[in-house]
């Protein structure tokens, strides 16, 4: 669970137990308390982004929110006399609702966490790029348009310069991630979290001049092209370039020249053998 994520299910959490706090005995900030969840939730969208394992969490601050502002905005007055037992047991009632929400809206994050790859040991900085080629030499026997040829992809990771500039690539873009979901019959947003998954490849980094020429090695999967990727990016700090192949049919989707997700039809007969 990211940071933000963690801090807005904390004050969610502190805005519902108040609630338990009779009225008259909540100073002024603790009745402001619930606005808090609803500014980290902002700055969690700004700084973190959108996922939508958290929406249990934002539509839980807005209620709160809106029940927090409702008397300002209104000028209601307060009550002077104590609630009646009926609607002591509502808000009791719609306060445990409350937390187990909240319990739903921290479960979902855990369960699908925005995890970290282990920081590469070796000197070097990791570059990445994405290789493509079509043999024309080869018809692609596994579509009907005899038109098709043999299609081969490849990302390799490298050493690269120090200075590589931007930004670390996703583990998998969100087309990517819906193929993935899609092979397995869920949601196709099941896996769109993996787009805030960071590596620490950076995309078409300048290849490190000291200590090549470079060892080669290549890797062909079974599974998908980043399913090891901390192990090639550790292999890629400590001075080897790494190709992993991707081979049609053989996975949900393969990577294009430029990184983008290349998923293939679940009812091609060649897909349903693997």
């Amino acid at each position: 669970m990211r940071p933000l994520e963690t801090f807005t299910l904390v004050a969610l959490l502190c805005s519902l137990l108040i609630r338990f706090v009779p009225k008259g005995k909540r100073t002024r900030w603790l009745s402001y308390l619930p606005t808090l969840p609803a500014l980290l939730a902002l700055l969690q969208l700004a700084r973190e982004g959108y996922r939508w394992q958290m929406i249990p969490a934002y539509a839980l601050t807005a209620v709160l929110l809106i029940m927090a502002v409702q008397p300002i905005v209104s000028r209601t007055p307060a009550r002077l006399h104590p609630p009646s037992p009926r609607r002591r047991v509502l808000s009791t009632a719609c306060t445990a609702l409350g937390l187990l929400i909240l319990l739903i809206a921290a479960a979902l994050p855990a369960l699908f966490p925005v995890f970290r790859f282990p920081e590469p040991t070796g000197s070097y900085a990791v570059g990445t790029g994405f290789l493509y080629w079509v043999d024309m030499a080869r018809p692609d026997t596994c579509t009907p348009d005899p038109n098709d040829h043999r299609e081969v992809s490849a990302q390799i990771w490298y050493p690269a310069d120090p200075d590589t500039g931007g930004k670390p690539i996703p583990y998998m873009p969100k087309e990517a991630g819906s193929a993935l979901a899609e092979s397995f019959d869920i949601p196709a947003p099941m896996f769109d979290h993996f787009a805030l998954v960071r590596t620490h490849s950076y995309l078409n980094a300048g290849v490190a001049r000291a200590g090549a020429p470079f060892p080669v090695i290549t890797y062909s999967t079974s599974g998908l092209m980043s399913s090891h990727i901390a192990l090639f990016e550790e292999l890629a700090s400590h001075g080897y370039v790494v190709l992993c192949i991707g081979h049609p049919y053989w996975n949900p989707f393969v990577y294009g020249a430029g990184g983008e997700a290349l998923p293939f039809d679940g009812e091609n007969d060649c897909y349903e053998a693997w």
